[in-house]
Formats: C-alpha cells, sequence, structure tokens
C-alpha cells in the first residue's frame, strides 16, 4: 500500500521466520506491527526477530521504506570548507574604521571621532581582518594633530597643512582645564614624526584606494620637519642670545627721535587725536605724556594711528623698542612753534631721563659671569647676589626657572622659609645685629597690646583654655599695632611680617627651625582643637539665566545697580559658660598665647546662634568677559532666634545700606533700574508671595524703573558672588569659639529645657521680656563677631557692618504698599489666597511684573490710564529700550542644548518652557538600595523643601529617640533642605538610618507616604503645591463626584484647581464591587 510517491507499506506472513530484510534499491527507515482487530501500529526496531512479534500476537508487520538516494549524508570536510569560505568573506569585507565609544566624548576623542567620520566621508574603507592598520594610522595622525593643535595659529602663518585637516583644531582646550599651554619642543615634534614616517613605507599605503590617506599624512610629515627645523634654529640664537656678553637692546642703540613740523589748524584734526591734543595742551612744553594711551589697541590700527598722527603745533615723538611681545614705548611731548625759541638741551634731557627708568635685559651669560666672580670672592649666596645684581643694573630678565624666581621672590620680599636657616642668616647679617633697637618702639607696643589683651580674655578662659585667638594672622597683628601707633601720634618704623615671626615662641621647640625664634613674646600659633556641592538638572538653564541678568546689566551699565546677596550659615553661639565651636574648619593657624591650649565645644548641640547676611554690590564692568567680582562688601549680623532673616527684613537691610552710602538721592536710588541676585533659600524665593511684595516695596520707596530679583538654582549657591566673600568671614571665624551672656536665673530657667528655635519662640510669646532679655544677652557676641568681620578686607578695602533693621523700620518699608492698595496686609505671612481680598495690588502685580521659577521682575509702564506710573513717571532715558530681561530659550538646532544668545532674545516675549526639572522625572539608585526603608509605616516626621514648600516625609527603621529628634530639628533649623537633597551630610552616622526620598525633584507631587503614614498622623495639604489652606472640602461638587467612583482621592487646593490641576485618585469603587463579588 503505497502512503506517498518514496513510502511503501508491505503486509507479510507471520509464519516467515526470517529477520526484516533491507532492500537493495530501498532503505527501511522504520518497521511497524499491529493485530488484526489492532488500529494502532507500534514501532520495533529494525534487527528485531519476527519470532519475537509473534509473542506479542501480531498479525501484520509494516515496512516503511524511501529511496536511498533521499537519504540525506553530513560530510565534516565539506562543513569545514564552507565555514572557512564564510570567514575568509567576512574578513575580506571591505568596512569603515569604527567610531571609539567613551563616556567624555570631546578633547582627543571627539578629534579622533571626527577623522573617522571624513575618512567615511572620503570613502576610505579596509578589509575587516586590517581594520587596526587603519586605526593605528588614524592614531598617528591624531597624535600629530593634537600636539601642533595649541600652535595652529604659528603653524598656518608657517607651514601649509593639508585643506581636509586644516580645520583640525580647537580640540586641545587647555584654558578650560586651566592648563599652561603646552610646549611645542623639538624632541615632541620628532616623537610625532618618527612613526609617520615609518608608517609611509607600509606596503598597504601606496594602494590607490589609500592615495587620500597618503597625502595626508605626507602634508603632516612636511609640516612636522618645517617645525623642527624652525625650533632647532631659535634654539641656536637663543644660545647664542644667552651666551652674549651685552645686552641685546639698550637704550642708547634701539630709540628712535622724530620731530613732526607738519602742523594743521584746530578746526580739522582728525578725531581720533582729539584726545592727544586735548592732553598735551593742558600740559607744559618738554612735558613728556604716554602716547600708547590714546592709540588704538589693535596692532595694526596703532602703527598706522601713529605714523599718520598731526596735531595743531610741533611735537617730538621719542620710541624705545623692546622687543619681542614687550611691544615698543611711544613718548610725546609739545615744543615751542618757532625755532627760536626750542631748547635741544630740554630734549637732551628729557631723553636721558626717559632712558634711565627704562629697564634693561641682561643675557644669561652676564648674570652668571657676575654670580661666578662675587661668590668665589665673598662666598655670599647666589640668591642674594642675583637681588643685589637687579638692584645695582636696573635688571629685569626673568629667572632661569621656576625654581630660580621663588627663591628670588623669598629673598627680595623677606618671604623667609624656616627650614632653611642659611636664609635666615644672610638677611639677619644684611639687616645688621638682630639685637637692634630700631624697632624697639614697635615691639613695647606690641608687648602692651598682649598684656591688655590678656586682661580682656579672662573671663573666656577656664584653666588653661582660651576661647579666642589674640590675632587672625601676623598680618592682622601688625595692623592692629600700627594702628594703635598712628592713634597715638606715633611714626616709628615697622618690621615686616616674617620678622614679627620670628619673636615668637616656635611650635615646636625640638626643631632646627626652633633656634631661629627670639622668643621675645610668650605667644605662638595654634589651631583650635573639636571635642553639605551637588548637581541639579537645572543647573545650565539657571547658570545661563544669571548670564542673561549680567548682559542686561552691562547693556544698560549707567542705569543698573547690582546687588548680589547671600546668608551664611548660622554661628553657633555657646550657652553661657560653654563656648562653642563656630564650627569653621581650620586651614590655618592663628595667634594665642603659650599657656593656654585653644579649644571649644563641639558646636552640634546649641540652640543661639549669628546669621550673618553679605551684600556685595559689584561694580559692573563694560563687557560681559570681564569679573564682576570687584566692588564694596556690607555684612549684617543678626541673633537668629528673635532676628530670623525674611523677605521683609532683606529688603529693608538693603535699602538701608543704599541710603546710608550715598547710593541714592533725595531718597531715591541713583540707578533707576535694580538688579539683586541671590541664593535660592526660603526668604529669596522669587516664587514666594512674600519675596514679590517684599520687592515691590523696594520698587515703590526708591521709586525704581525697574527691579529683577534673581536666584541660583538648588545645590548650586556657589555661582552668588556673595558666596565667594564667604571665605573671608571663615577666616575670621576659624579658631573661634563663642558664648553668650548668662541672663537672669529665672530667664536662664525658662529656655534651659528647650532644645530649638521654635520652642524659645514659643515661650517668648508667653512670657513677656524673654525676647529683650534674650537679645541683651547676645548683643556681646554679636559685637565681637562684627569687631572680626571689621578687620577683614576684600582686595584691600574693608567690610563694611551694617546694624539689623529694627521691627519698627520693616513696618515702615511695608507701608509703602498702600500707594498701591490701601487694604492693610502682613508681607511675611500674605499667600497667593489673599489677593482676592487685595484687588487692586492683585491687578498691578499683573500688568506690571513678571515671574518664572528662577527671577521675578517689576516694571513700571508707560500706560496714560495708570494711576502709580503716571504719577511716579520712569527716570531712564530712552525708557522704551528697557525690556524685561529674558528666559533662556533653546536653540532650535541639532543637539538642542544650546541657549539662544541674549541678543537674539532681548525685548522678546519668552518663558522658562525650557527650564529641564518641568519636563524630567528622575530616579535615584540610592532609592532603590531603600525600598524596604521607604514605606508608610516607616515614616517618623517630615521636612519642608526650601525651594517648592512642600513637605517631604522622613524615614526612620525604629522610632526617633529624643537625641534623634534634636539632630532633625536642629537639621531644619541650620540648613535648607531642597528636593532630592540628603537629610544628612554623606559620612554622617544618621546618613543611612534618618532618611528622605531623594529620586524626586520640586516639580514632583507629595509623596503617597504623606497620606498614607501610620506611626503619625500628618495635617492634609494639597499633593500639587503642598499648601495647607483653602483644601476643597467633603461638600465640594468636585470632590463629592471623585469620592463616589474612587475610594482615595488626595487633597486638592483651590488655587491648584483653578489652575486647571486634577487631583489625583486611586483604587476605583467599581473595581472593590467586583472583587466582593468574586
Amino acid at each position: 500500500m503505497f502512503k506517498s510517491k518514496t513510502e511503501f507499506c508491505f503486509y507479510i506472513h507471520l509464519t516467515v521466520t526470517t529477520n526484516v530484510p533491507e532492500s537493495g534499491c530501498m532503505k527501511v527507515q522504520r518497521v511497524s506491527i499491529c493485530g488484526a482487530d489492532d488500529t494502532k501500529n507500534s514501532d520495533v526496531d529494525l534487527g528485531c526477530s519476527i519470532s519475537v512479534c509473534l509473542e506479542f500476537n501480531s498479525k501484520y508487520i509494516t515496512y516503511v521504506v524511501c529511496k536511498e538516494e533521499e537519504m540525506v549524508s553530513v560530510n565534516a570536510f565539506s562543513v569545514l570548507m564552507t565555514a572557512q569560505k564564510n570567514q575568509q568573506e567576512v574578513e575580506h569585507e571591505m568596512v569603515p574604521i569604527p567610531q571609539r565609544e567613551s563616556e567624555r566624548l570631546y578633547g582627543d576623542v571627539k578629534m579622533y571621532n571626527d577623522l573617522v567620520n571624513l575618512c567615511s566621508d572620503k570613502t576610505i574603507l579596509f578589509q575587516r581582518k586590517n581594520i587596526c592598520d587603519g586605526e593605528k594610522c588614524l592614531v598617528l595622525i591624531k597624535n600629530a594633530l593634537w600636539l601642533l593643535d595649541p600652535h595652529h595659529e604659528e603653524v598656518v602663518s608657517r607651514c601649509e597643512l593639508p585643506a581636509d585637516l586644516n580645520r583640525f583644531h580647537g580640540y586641545n582646550n587647555y584654558k578650560a582645564k586651566k592648563h599652561a599651554k603646552p610646549r611645542l619642543t623639538v624632541d615632541g615634534i620628532s616623537s610625532a614624526l618618527q612613526p609617520l614616517e615609518e608608517l609611509m613605507l607600509v606596503p598597504w599605503l601606496a594602494k590607490t584606494e589609500y592615495s587620500v590617506l597618503r597625502n595626508w599624512i605626507d602634508g603632516i610629515i612636511c609640516v612636522l620637519l618645517k617645525m623642527k627645523s624652525y625650533r632647532i634654529q631659535m634654539n641656536i640664537n637663543q644660545k647664542v642670545r644667552h651666551g652674549s656678553m651685552v645686552p641685546l637692546r639698550s637704550p642708547q642703540f634701539n630709540t628712535d627721535i622724530s620731530t613732526i613740523e607738519k602742523h594743521m589748524p584746530p578746526a580739522i584734526t582728525k578725531p581720533e587725536y582729539h584726545a592727544v591734543e586735548r592732553s598735551l595742551r593742558v600740559t607744559q612744553e618738554y612735558q613728556p605724556i604716554d602716547l600708547l594711551n590714546f592709540a588704538p589697541v589693535d596692532r595694526y590700527r596703532r602703527r598706522h594711528w601713529l605714523d599718520s598722527i598731526q596735531l595743531s603745533f610741533p611735537i617730538v615723538i621719542y620710541k624705545y623698542a623692546h622687543g619681542n611681545y614687550l611691544g615698543t614705548m611711544v613718548w610725546v611731548w609739545r615744543i615751542p612753534v618757532k625755532q627760536d625759541d626750542r631748547k635741544e638741551g630740554e630734549t637732551a634731557r628729557l631723553t636721558a631721563a626717559l632712558i634711565a627708568d627704562v629697564r634693561t635685559y641682561a643675557t644669561r651669560s652676564m648674570r652668571r659671569d657676575f654670580l661666578c666672580k662675587w661668590n668665589a670672592a665673598t662666598n655670599v649666596s647666589k640668591s642674594l647676589l642675583r637681588g643685589m645684581y637687579r638692584e645695582l643694573t636696573v635688571d629685569a630678565s626673568a629667572a632661569n626657572d621656576r625654581h630660580e624666581l621663588e627663591v628670588d621672590e623669598r629673598v627680595m620680599q623677606y618671604m623667609m622659609n624656616l627650614d632653611d636657616p642659611d636664609i635666615i642668616y644672610d638677611l639677619r647679617k644684611l639687616n645688621g645685629n638682630p639685637g637692634s633697637t630700631k624697632f624697639a618702639d614697635f615691639w613695647s607696643e606690641m608687648d602692651s597690646y598682649f598684656n591688655e589683651y590678656e586682661a580682656q580674655v579672662q573671663d573666656r578662659r577656664q584653666g588653661q583654655y582660651l576661647y579666642m585667638p589674640v590675632a587672625i594672622s601676623i598680618a592682622d597683628l601688625r595692623r592692629q599695632i600700627v594702628d594703635r601707633l598712628q592713634k597715638a601720634g606715633k611714626d616709628v618704623a615697622v618690621p615686616s611680617d616674617q620678622w614679627i615671626r620670628l619673636q615668637f615662641t616656635p611650635k615646636n621647640p625640638y626643631l632646627k627651625s626652633a633656634s631661629q625664634y627670639t622668643g621675645k613674646f610668650n605667644v605662638k600659633f595654634a589651631v583650635q582643637r573639636r571635642l553639605l556641592r551637588a548637581e541639579h538638572e537645572d543647573s545650565k538653564f539657571a547658570n545661563f539665566q544669571y548670564r542673561l541678568i549680567k548682559e542686561f546689566a552691562v547693556r544698560h551699565r549707567e542705569l543698573v545697580l547690582m546687588v548680589n546677596l547671600d546668608d551664611k550659615a548660622v554661628v553657633p553661639v555657646g550657652e553661657p559658660g560653654k563656648p562653642t565651636s563656630t564650627g569653621v574648619r581650620s586651614h590655618n593657624q592663628s595667634i594665642t598665647t603659650t599657656t593656654t591650649t585653644l579649644a571649644a565645644l563641639d558646636h552640634d548641640f546649641h540652640v543661639a546662634g549669628i546669621i550673618p547676611s553679605v551684600t556685595f554690590i559689584p561694580n559692573i564692568p563694560s563687557t560681559i568677559v570681564d569679573s564682576f567680582f570687584d566692588g564694596k562688601v556690607f555684612v549684617t549680623c543678626k541673633e537668629r532666634i528673635f532676628q530670623a532673616s525674611s523677605p521683609l527684613r532683606h529688603a529693608t537691610e538693603i535699602t538701608g545700606i543704599l541710603r546710608e552710602n550715598r547710593y541714592c538721592s533725595d531718597g531715591k536710588l541713583k540707578q533707576p533700574i535694580y538688579l539683586q541676585y541671590s541664593d535660592g533659600g526660603v526668604d529669596h524665593l522669587t516664587t514666594r508671595l512674600a519675596t514679590q511684595l517684599s520687592t515691590l516695596c523696594m520698587f515703590i520707596y526708591l521709586d525704581l524703573d525697574m527691579a529683577v530679583i534673581a536666584r541660583t538654582c538648588p545645590t548650586q549657591s556657589w555661582v552668588n558672588l556673595a558666596e565667594r566673600c564667604m571665605s573671608i568671614l571663615n577666616l575670621a571665624l576659624q579658631n573661634v569659639a563663642l558664648e553668650r551672656k548668662k541672663m537672669s536665673d529665672d530667664k536662664e530657667k525658662l529656655i534651659k529645657s528647650r532644645s530649638s528655635v521654635r520652642d524659645i519662640r514659643e515661650v517668648a510669646e508667653r512670657k513677656q521680656g524673654l525676647d529683650i532679655a534674650y537679645g541683651e544677652s547676645m548683643k556681646d557676641v554679636v559685637e565681637q563677631v562684627e569687631m572680626l568681620f571689621a578687620r577683614m578686607k576684600l582686595k584691600e578695602e574693608s567690610l563694611s557692618i551694617n546694624k539689623p533693621a529694627s521691627v519698627d523700620t520693616m513696618e515702615g518699608l511695608a507701608s509703602s504698599l498702600k500707594v498701591i492698595d490701601a487694604t492693610p496686609v502682613d508681607v511675611n505671612s500674605v499667600q497667593k489666597k489673599d489677593l482676592k481680598h487685595l484687588q487692586r495690588l492683585a491687578s498691578f502685580l499683573t500688568t506690571h511684573s513678571k515671574s518664572s521659577q528662577y527671577i521675578y521682575q517689576i516694571k513700571k509702564c508707560t500706560n496714560p490710564d495708570c494711576t502709580y506710573c503716571t504719577t511716579s513717571p520712569p527716570r531712564s532715558q530712552n525708557f522704551q529700550d528697557v525690556h524685561w530681561v529674558p528666559d533662556p530659550v533653546l536653540k532650535r538646532d541639532v543637539d538642542g542644548q544650546h541657549y539662544t544668545e541674549f541678543s537674539e532674545i532681548y525685548g522678546q516675549d519668552t518663558t522658562d518652557k525650557d527650564r529641564p526639572s518641568q519636563l524630567s522625572k528622575t530616579t535615584n539608585e540610592t532609592d532603590k538600595t531603600r525600598k524596604e526603608l521607604l514605606l508608610p509605616g516607616k515614616v517618623r516626621s517630615f521636612i519642608v523643601c526650601g525651594d517648592c514648600s512642600k513637605p517631604r516625609c522622613i524615614y526612620a527603621r525604629r522610632k526617633l529617640s529624643d537625641r534623634e529628634l534634636i539632630e532633625v530639628e536642629n537639621t531644619k533649623e541650620m540648613y535648607q533642605y531642597v528636593c532630592g537633597n540628603s537629610l544628612f551630610p554623606e559620612g554622617s552616622v544618621m546618613y543611612d538610618t534618618i532618611v528622605v526620598r531623594q529620586g524626586i525633584q520640586c516639580s514632583s507631587i507629595v509623596e503617597s507616604s504623606y497620606y498614607s503614614a501610620t506611626t503619625i498622623k500628618l495635617m492634609p495639604c494639597c499633593i500639587h503645591c503642598g499648601g495647607k489652606d483653602s483644601l476643597l472640602g467633603v461638600d465640594d461638587d468636585y470632590i463629592k463626584d471623585l469620592k463616589s467612583s474612587y475610594a482615595v482621592v488626595r487633597p486638592l487646593c483651590t488655587i491648584c484647581r483653578t489652575n486647571g490641576k486634577e487631583a489625583i485618585v486611586r483604587q476605583p469603587n467599581n473595581t472593590n464591587k467586583k472583587r466582593k463579588t468574586k
């Protein structure tokens, strides 16, 4: 029976007793048997005997056979040959060179990848098996271009790179890394040249398809050979110059004097020479002035300007060419018009005087001859001889190396190294007898100062411990003694800082350098013994916003006053009898007496403190590239409990500073545009209504045309210029311990058990007079800190101390709002929901202000219907050209990572829609490791973000102890928490035990754990903004409708609802019904 073309069925009688046959032309595939009544076949082995099948009562046997040629035979040799053939095809495949993958796609990696792209554009391909040859070739080309990159301008001026490679420069940005410019040496060129020359001998490079690559290498080799020969010739010339025994340039030979007789009437003198002519007219004849002060900066224009100078009177121009990068010195003076009135002798006298002031540059051979000659004759050290040579010859040549320069500076400036007794011995020998009475009056006054100070600090001493240094530094000590002498009317000789230092007691009397100290004063240096920059996704956005503000300030430089604000971290103040360290790390040593140890208590346990507020008013430069860190610093020291920082307090204190320091005229700010930049503290939030109204108070009080307040993004306070002043304050606070004065016993008893600022304020509300008594106990220590700050300087200008604003003064500034709206308002506590009762104020803010996350602006308008702006019109000239400071706007380029320049968007209506935190959702690896801790059952407390004011849950495995609660409260009071930060700094013992969720940003909603916490009862708040007021109640139709459909409806406030935000819901009710049914 046939089943297919190649399959047959045979029925064999069971009486045959032979093995299963195998056909010669057919091959059996399988054999099956079955009984007479069975319909199912059972397969048997091909070698099975039929007699065995009889035992199973089988009636039929079925052979399934197929043609033998259809059986597939597997040949191992053919498999291997096929695989080898495929491998050869893969190896001979022509592919481009792959790019390098790296986390830093800049510098040499970017240059290499750009070379790869260039090869792809030129269709330079390699066999896959030879791809390493192509990579090696590009690495050598990249190394050569990387070597030439910092010197690209010099290279292209002397040589010609291949046209395709001429654009490969700007990758080696050594300036961005703050490195010195790499030197192009002969050895460096040789190291890049040799492998390229060897590469040219490789056979595969001679192929036609690699002609472009060969031309590149040949062109680079030509450039390197030319630069090498040029450097070799320069080295030869330099050796000749160094070996010369005469100066290469001298005023006797490299000067030029020319008299310009041609003069024209003043009416037709060219405008570019008017400044020179005015300056020469007010000076006497034969009185020289520097002509380069009036010449153009560009050297080509300057040369033409000097050659074409023509004035309305005759002049003499005297030039001296220093050569090289030093340029040419040019003087000019006026001479009489008539020839008979001119004095040739006066011209000769002038040139001789000018030559005497010109520096000469001796060769190394000249200096070496002098040093060898006199060192052998006098045995004086070469460092002193070099100084003598410069003084005698007015030599201005550079030192041979950095080490020689450092030694010379130490010797000439009396900066002595105590580990080198020879230098001190030589210095003493030059000064004469160390026991001289030259500085006797100064030493006597210093001794009196130490005796007086010793008596003053007895109340701060406990046993052998002293809690205030005698002086912050030697320079500070020297300045104090000089001030005392000047007040006494004494004019005495003043020793150098290092000579004063040698009059002290050595720190370690067992060192060899201790023998150089005189021990005149029982004083030594000591360091006090002691028993949070993170990244943010808006960093680039906020920093560019600051750049736009600075460009705005430069553009309207004559109209703008810029102010930078920052509050320093709380300076701890100990309880009476328990001086506490200020917490400033001691990078430097201070001066103290030898009979005491500079010590302090651990500053972790304290309530009292001082908040120094820094106000920095910079001088706005003429260009954006110049530094803004040049100006005046004002410091306001406030007691932290009853003089806490607030938006209104900051505004009042700034207003006082501006009015008391000649920044105002007739009560109005001289510059009608006010710019303020601060960190992201809660009292500087630009989105907070209290901050906006405080700015409006200043706007009205100072009659401003425009007020702009901006802030840094979270964790980026270092961008603020006022932050740089903190290091100066830290210098004054290092090695200092503070304590407040004791109040009466009953007042001390009231606050004895109070461990937080909030607790003390609550007691003061119930007990009248406590705030006044506490202020008196802090008065002396605040004055001590003010005294320390007053001794500090920024660029040789002392810091100014400003007094804190009083309550009456703040209320006076707040009353300025009555000009807009007569309705009383508490500026510090007002919220946006209160604006519905302040309609005139709300309308003014809508029409005159602009707000975004990091900047808030108020500006007068030109609307004739505006009552305020018609009563107080803009004072700025061309006010119509003053526009809002723009928000950063991304360029619509390929990568979308760059912001549009100020000039392109100024005057346009912009928003902060490109702010990254508005769009992104972040995850945090730390939260993943703490997933068993970040649960509703582990919520122990909460902390409010200082940026968005949303509550964030604090988690811990167990209930917080009293000590842990105090630590958490102190952290809340002393530091500003921002969403995404850790609660305690890394390394703290509580860093991993008491935590907050770090994978959130200010744009994130309130955590669900806040509402479902089981260990603590937390007040309901809006899930979108964190506000606890004006929440929609259960009777609200919107909430009622949601509750009918969902089991969980998170709270929502009226403001967020008005802004179009929806409530967050969980667990639909129909789902619960289905579950119950099942």
